[in-house]
């Protein structure tokens, strides 16, 4: 595969709480099995995932649209 055949598929995550950071986004999507190269969190609670595939990014949307995250700040 050369450069021009690596598609990344790209998603936007809203409605994040403020001080998401990008540990705790990795994780969720580690937990859910889901393969993602770059974790973007912008201030106003989002962020941008690059998944590997587009496969990745519809399960990601599949499993995790209207999710809650729950985690604790230490």
């Amino acid at each position: 595969m050369d450069a021009d055949e690596l598609i990344m598929s790209k998603l936007y995550v809203g409605n994040l709480p403020t001080d998401v950071n990008e540990g705790t986004l990795r994780q969720l999507f580690q937990e859910h099995s889901l393969s993602c190269t770059t974790i973007l969190v912008k201030r106003g609670g989002y962020a941008f995932v690059e998944c590997t595939d587009q496969s990745t990014a519809d399960r990601a949307i599949d499993k995790l649209n209207g999710a809650y995250i729950f985690y604790f700040v230490s």
